[in-house]
Parts: C-alpha cells; sequence; structure tokens
C-alpha cells in the first residue's frame, strides 16, 4: 500500500515539474522570436542600403551564434534538448539564407537548401526533435523540387 501511495506522490511530483518547466519554455522560444523580428525589421529597412558582404557577414554571424547557442543550450534534459533543435533550425535558416544572399543565381535556392539540410542534419543528430526532423525533411525536399 505504502509503495503505490509513493508511486502516486512520485507521478504527481513529476507533474508539477513538467508544468513548472512549460513557461520558461514557452517563454524562451518566444524570446528568440522577437529577437529575429527585431533583426528582420532592422535588416527590411536598410535592405537596399547594405552591401552584398554586409547581408552575408550578418546572416553568417547568425547562423554561428545561434549554432553556439545551440550547443551551449544542449543536454539531455528534454526542454533543454528541444530548445537547442530550435536553435540549430534558426541557424540552419540563417546560413541557408547567407548563402542565398550571397550567389545571386539560378543555383542559389538549390545551394541554400543544400547547406540548410546539412546543418539540420547535424543539429538533429546532436539533439533530436520533431523541428530539427521537420526542417531536415523541408529542406532536402525542397533540394528535389
Amino acid at each position: 500500500m505504502n509503495t503505490k501511495l509513493a508511486e502516486v506522490k512520485a507521478t504527481k511530483e513529476v507533474e508539477e515539474a513538467k508544468k513548472s518547466t512549460l513557461v520558461p519554455e514557452i517563454l524562451s522560444y518566444l524570446g528568440a522570436l522577437l529577437f529575429i523580428s527585431g533583426v528582420t525589421l532592422i535588416l527590411y529597412q536598410q535592405w537596399d542600403d547594405i552591401s552584398q558582404a554586409q547581408k552575408t557577414a550578418t546572416f553568417s554571424l547568425l547562423a554561428i551564434a545561434f549554432f553556439t547557442s545551440g550547443l551551449l543550450a544542449g543536454d539531455t534534459v528534454d526542454i533543454r534538448r528541444r530548445v537547442s533543435s530550435f536553435l540549430y533550425v534558426l541557424s540552419a535558416s540563417g546560413a541557408g539564407l547567407a548563402v542565398y544572399v550571397t550567389f545571386p543565381e539560378d543555383l542559389a535556392p538549390f545551394r541554400a537548401l543544400a547547406l540548410v539540410a546539412v546543418i539540420s542534419l547535424f543539429g538533429y543528430t546532436i539533439a533530436q526533435s520533431a523541428l530539427g526532423h521537420l526542417a531536415l525533411f523541408v529542406s532536402a525536399t525542397g533540394m528535389l523540387l
């Protein structure tokens, strides 16, 4: 009887711990989206004034920063794994945009999607999640089209 009571108590504690980590996780996603929105607005306003080298450097540095943040945030804990996977997807997107603005030719979308697929594969290998798998699938499918 005591073991059943202990199991029920442990289950309730685990559920409460999951609920307490949900709010910080949502806030971290919102913070990242707010940051991306701010950078996007700045780039949109200044897009014509920014040289091609500056565009490439901006997207490359963002990709490096997101990938490094993903490595630092990565862990075996589910919430940290999901956050790092989100950062890897942002990194792959930034790297793809860097290639796309660097090579304005017919093969630029293919090259950009190929790089997105490679970085998504690295990110998915490090932190498996549905988002990383989706990014890998979309980029690989985009290369075929």
